[in-house]
């Protein structure tokens, strides 16, 4: 029988499996790549989002394990994801905007400050009732980020380790979809 000597084997899998597998990851989080700067936590967000949703595909089509454990992974994993892509694109103001019926709307007046003839200052000229329903459209905004950031670390972090996995297993937790 014939035995490939050990440097032969790396060669081979570098250019047949490690250099693809390079490019294919290159390709996959190019735009995340291209958009990160290192004070921006978006882009790290934008990183995690991509993976996931690659763990997602990769469990949905060829993971290991029963269904229904991988099924509630893969729940969890796109839960996560969509949350993620909330954060990164700020869609909670559309998704307060069709819960409240509407955006706050403000009118605002030009006025010339007195001491200084050649300044203006804005005057915010809403009556009251649109004044609360724009304090109350922040809040809900907030509210939800608020909510939709705890939920996406919880999911994340998953069942404590003096949890029962077979029983309340709900298909939340980071190492857990790793393995």
């Amino acid at each position: 029988m014939f035995r490939l000597s050990p440097w032969l084997v790396d060669v081979k899998r570098y250019w047949f499996r490690d250099l693809p597998n390079f490019i294919r990851n290159l390709w996959k989080f190019r735009k995340a790549l291209w958009g990160h700067r290192w004070g921006d936590y978006h882009g790290t967000l934008k990183f995690l989002e991509i993976s996931l949703t690659d763990i997602a595909n990769g469990l949905e089509k060829k993971g290991d394990g029963a269904l229904d454990y991988r099924l509630k992974k893969v729940g969890k994993i796109n839960r996560v994801v969509t949350i993620l892509q909330n954060i990164n694109d700020g869609r909670y103001c559309d998704m307060v905007d069709v819960e409240l019926g509407g955006s706050p709307k403000i009118s605002v007046q030009w006025v010339l400050i007195s001491e200084c003839p050649k300044l203006y200052e804005i005057v915010d000229t809403s009556p009251e009732e649109d004044k609360n329903f724009r304090k109350h459209y922040h809040q809900r905004v907030r509210e939800l980020e608020e909510s939709e950031w705890g939920e996406l670390w919880d999911t994340i972090k998953g069942l404590s380790e003096n949890q029962e996995r077979d029983e309340k297993f709900d298909g939340g937790g980071l190492r857990d979809w790793c393995n």
